[in-house]
């Protein structure tokens, strides 16, 4: 379950590399340190990117990136410290 109010988008895209990747979220209280996984579908998790909420949540998106192919991804979750994590699918 997500707490209440908290929401998170991922934006993705194929590189060469691997996925580049952009995540905002909503209703986090500020100074809350998060971090972007990548879940892939054989069930490895990777952290793709890690940040500390600002004052502009719901306006930012937080660059991460990760060697997984998007074709490998079978969802995101966004861990937020003293929460439970926003799962999203990809």
């Amino acid at each position: 379950g997500v707490t209440a109010g908290m929401d998170a988008t991922v934006m993705y895209r194929q590189m060469g590399w691997g996925t580049q990747l952009a995540a905002k979220v909503v209703g986090i209280p500020v100074g809350t340190p998060c971090q972007l996984v990548v879940v892939g579908r054989d069930g490895t998790k990777t952290v793709a990117g890690a940040w500390t909420t600002d004052t502009a949540e719901g306006t930012v998106y937080y660059p991460a990136s990760t060697s997984v192919p998007p074709r490998d991804v079978s969802e995101f979750q966004i861990t937020v410290a003293g929460h439970q994590p926003i799962t999203i699918p990809a």
